[in-house]
């Protein structure tokens, strides 16, 4: 069959490190340095590049079909907003560790590892735990009206 879009790939690295690079080097560039406005522009040009072409190759690296579908595109919202908050909430315990209690980058980094094998952990034994429920078996455990009405459907 036809190979991964490696160029898709591509693109959505560049976005994401431009936009990345642009917003942490605002802080000691200035927002309006070229540096930073030309991150953030090239991020602004490699998003609709990358999405117009995920809608034309064969292999992409997001299938547009799949935004249509209404939970993929809400799990998916939410995934965005768990990932933010957790990365914010990494962040603020780093820079927590870093000027609060004066500790090096890489104390600061061991300090968080174990809530990097805890989440790991917690992921690959809940992996396993959903593969093997269903939504039935979910709502039956509950007992709700609402719940045994559609489980015994």
């Amino acid at each position: 069959g036809p190979l991964p879009d490696l160029i898709g790939a591509a693109l959505v690295i560049m976005a994401l490190t431009s936009l990345s690079f642009g917003i942490l080097q605002s802080r000691e560039w200035g927002w309006t340095s070229p540096g930073v406005l030309g991150a953030l522009v090239l991020t602004a040009v490699t998003v609709p590049v990358f999405f117009a072409r995920c809608a034309r190759h064969p292999v992409p690296v997001l299938p547009m079909q799949l935004t249509r579908i209404r939970s993929f595109a809400w799990a998916n919202i939410a995934s965005a907003i768990y990932g933010m908050s957790t990365g914010a909430l990494l962040f603020g315990i780093v820079r927590f560790l870093r000027q609060g209690w004066d500790y090096s980058l890489t104390d600061s980094g061991a300090g968080i590892l174990p809530l990097a094998i805890a989440s790991m952990s917690t992921a690959t034994v809940m992996t396993g735990r959903a593969e093997r429920s269903t939504p039935q078996n979910t709502c039956r455990a509950k007992a709700s009206p609402p719940c045994r009405r559609w489980s015994e459907q």
